[in-house]
């Protein structure tokens, strides 16, 4: 690191250690982060403009370094979270169940991921889906679905016959959440030629998104190895509008209505007294609104009851 970095090194560390938001998960702290330079764009540029940081230099230049180090902030950080994910999705052995012969390093996949992320599209949704799996939702709540055998049973494991022991389906659902992000990806679709398109920009288009997604495929293969695609698949599609999209896989459904309630979710929050619990909110308050937001109703009148009842 040249003295320029190392001094901008520091700059950003006091932001980051800054009392007022070290406690907040790694999304909201780089959000935080990103404000903060906005807002006070004209200051920061009298600071590095100074002689004790960069003299001369343009602001540009200089809002370029200190954006490429939180970046590297970033990812440094969630480099344990990353790490323990490939990790617990390989040793539990949902992969080998659908394909014996499936060779996933969890090494690379940890450093597919991170490659990703370094797109700034692709970090905002990994956030949030590595804090889905860090706060362990889909632990929490596939216990008591797979006990009652109402709607998420039977969307996730009768509809879809998913041949799985119940303590691996939370296993399964990590793990297709990880590809959810994937759906914003923009990569080759056509053989020998450059264009891009993501999922997301194929959609109104059913011949281009199945072409997309075939392509997506490829591109799993060549990069992480032999995803079976009742993985990966549910994941991509976890983005799709379930009420517009109701034939979609039920793990797609429940992806989709997880992973927003973990954007929502704040630790510091407490609820006051009487009120409902923080997820048996959330649940009832979408659930109203769930055609809304593309979600399916029968999910959330059940995750609004196992959250009443568990306390949640």
């Amino acid at each position: 690191m040249n003295d320029r970095q190392q001094k901008m090194s520091l700059f950003l560390d006091k932001l980051w250690n800054n009392p007022a938001i070290s406690r907040k998960p790694v999304r909201k702290k780089e959000r935080e982060i990103l404000n903060f330079i906005r807002e006070n764009q004209a200051s920061l540029q009298k600071v590095f403009s100074s002689p004790d940081y960069f003299p001369g230099e343009s602001w540009n230049d200089s809002v370029a370094l200190l954006l490429s180090l939180l970046v590297e902030k970033v990812l440094d950080s969630l480099a344990p979270q990353i790490d323990r994910i490939g990790q617990g999705l390989l040793q539990s052995g949902v992969i080998a169940h659908f394909d014996s012969k499936a060779g996933v390093d969890a090494r690379c996949f940890g450093e597919f991921l991170t490659g990703l992320m370094r797109t700034r599209i692709l970090r905002d949704q990994y956030h949030i889906v590595i804090e889905t799996i860090t706060l362990d939702l889909f632990r929490r709540y596939m216990p008591p679905a797979i006990v009652q055998r109402k709607t998420i049973y039977n969307e996730i494991v009768r509809r879809e016959r998913l041949d799985l022991d119940a303590n691996l389906i939370p296993e399964f659902m990590n793990a297709a959440s990880l590809f959810r992000p994937l759906y914003y990806h923009r990569i080759p679709y056509k053989k020998d030629l450059p264009d891009l398109v993501s999922l997301h920009e194929a959609r109104l288009d059913r011949k281009l998104y199945d072409t997309a997604v075939h392509a997506m495929k490829d591109y799993i293969r060549e990069r992480v190895g032999q995803v079976p695609e009742c993985i990966y698949l549910p994941g991509l599609e976890s983005c799709l509008d379930a009420s517009a999209q109701p034939d979609i896989a039920g793990a797609s459904k429940l992806i989709n209505i997880m992973v927003n309630r973990c954007e929502a979710y704040d630790p510091d929050v407490k609820p006051d007294r009487g009120a409902e619990s923080p997820d048996k909110s959330w649940f009832n308050i979408n659930r109203r609104d769930a055609r809304e937001f593309g979600y399916d109703a029968r999910m959330l009148d059940e995750l609004y009851q196992i959250a009443g009842d568990e306390g949640w």
